[in-house]
């Protein structure tokens, strides 16, 4: 005989779309404002529950007899490859990204090696980046009496961090201090402080797009992000981060749905 025939349409799903947070303000409140994760090729929800389990000890046949919910503990994993500073300061628990303004300067005897410190083969950092290399007058550095020749004793080996290279082959002399005078272009660098969040506390909006199949938006109302596994700075691929939530109950406000809702469209 023919066997059943599957008695509803089958809707699979290849999943693609965007990932939204509001990050909540020092208050612990939403702010209506979202931020977009950029690309991310991984979104799991996934509920983890922690069960109590009974078995009879009346004779050698174990058997359970009983199963009860301890605790449950729904969760969110989430991939992305999108490394702006907005994305690393969530990534790296660092708060809310600052930026270091670089104003135009000329800047004269700074210290930049002592003469305790080893120069041959060396790198040195000048205290300002963004160094103005439009003529090699510009940065200069001393060995007093002595002023460096700039090729062959030192090279500005990057000018937007600010190192001095001192090749091996040079006249620079080890047991004297040097000092650099420069010039500073103009310039702003975002930066974020890595750890020092204990966690990123925000509500989550899934906006669907999916490649095949069922479209289902997803909101989640409160949750705390931590990070999951390294950034990788060099590798042979491009790089990801990852992140880990774990959703809160916000009964109070959505007693239906304290975790969350997902709409089917």
């Amino acid at each position: 005989m023919p066997g059943l025939t599957y008695p509803i349409p089958h809707l699979p799903m290849l999943g693609k779309g965007s990932i939204l947070i509001d990050i909540f303000d020092a208050s612990g409140n939403p702010t209506k404002s979202y931020i977009h994760l950029g690309n991310c090729h991984k979104l799991e929800f996934d509920i983890k529950d922690d069960i109590a389990e009974l078995y009879q000890s009346l004779n050698k046949s174990v058997s359970l007899i009983a199963t009860a919910l301890k605790k449950r503990q729904p969760g969110v994993a989430i991939t992305g490859t999108d490394f702006s500073s907005d994305h690393m300061a969530i990534v790296q628990m660092a708060g809310l990204k600052t930026t270091l303004t670089q104003t135009v300067q000329s800047i004269t005897g700074e210290a930049l090696l002592s003469a305790t410190a080893a120069k041959k083969g060396r790198y040195a950092r000048t205290l300002n980046g963004n160094l103005d290399v439009s003529s090699p007058a510009n940065t200069v550095v001393h060995q007093t009496p002595a002023v460096l020749v700039q090729g062959s004793d030192y090279v500005v080996a990057d000018p937007v961090i600010g190192l001095i290279y001192f090749p091996a082959s040079g006249s620079v002399a080890e047991g004297t201090a040097l000092t650099i005078d420069y010039m500073t272009l103009a310039a702003t660098h975002d930066q974020v402080a890595p750890g020092t969040q204990p966690h990123v506390k925000c509500a989550l909006h899934f906006d669907p797009d999916p490649t095949d199949g069922q479209k289902i938006a997803v909101d989640i109302w409160r949750m705390n992000f931590n990070p999951s596994g390294p950034v990788g700075f060099i590798a042979d691929d491009y790089g990801n981060w990852q992140l880990k939530g774990m959703i809160l109950d916000d009964t109070a406000n959505h007693p239906l749905s304290p975790y969350g809702l997902e709409t089917f469209y």
